[in-house]
This record gives structure tokens, sequence and C-alpha cells, in this order.
């Protein structure tokens, strides 16, 4: 392989290395707005003293809000560890 095949080949894979990157970023950067919203929305569920009933048990809504943002947090650690 000549000297300029080898620079567009390695020219090639600073982009790609570039694209995954910043996918990687935008990624991790949705993660924190998203898990800031479930966090307010919790908060805020909490002041307000919110329950969701199940059956005859009352369930505090911000502890489901809270749940709900461990699982999308699990799923934006996926994506970023084992994915990008």
């Amino acid at each position: 392989m000549d000297k300029d095949a080898t620079f567009e080949v390695w020219k090639v894979t600073i982009e790609v290395q570039k694209h995954f990157n910043d996918l990687g970023m935008r990624v991790r950067s949705i993660a924190i707005t998203v898990l800031g919203a479930f966090l307010a929305g919790a908060g805020y569920a909490l002041k307000e003293q919110q329950t969701v009933a199940f059956g005859s048990a009352q369930i505090s809504l911000s502890g489901l809000i809270l749940g709900s943002a461990l699982v999308c947090w699990g799923a934006f650690y996926v994506m970023d560890r084992l994915w990008y």
C-alpha cells in the first residue's frame, strides 16, 4: 500500500472516531437532561405528597418516578458503556 492510500485510510479512521465520540457525548448530554427532569418531577411529587393507589396500598409517586429514573439511567449506561 502506498503512502497516499495509507494516509486516506488513516483520515477515514479518524473521522469515524470523531463521529462515535460525538455520539457518545450526545448520549451523555441527553442522559443528564433526562435524569434532571426525573429528579425535578420526583421532587415536585414529594413536595405535593402525591400517592398512587395500587389495590389497597398507597405508593408514593416520587418513589415510582425515581424507580423509572433508575431504569432509564440504567438504559443510558448500557447504551454508553456497551454500545458506543
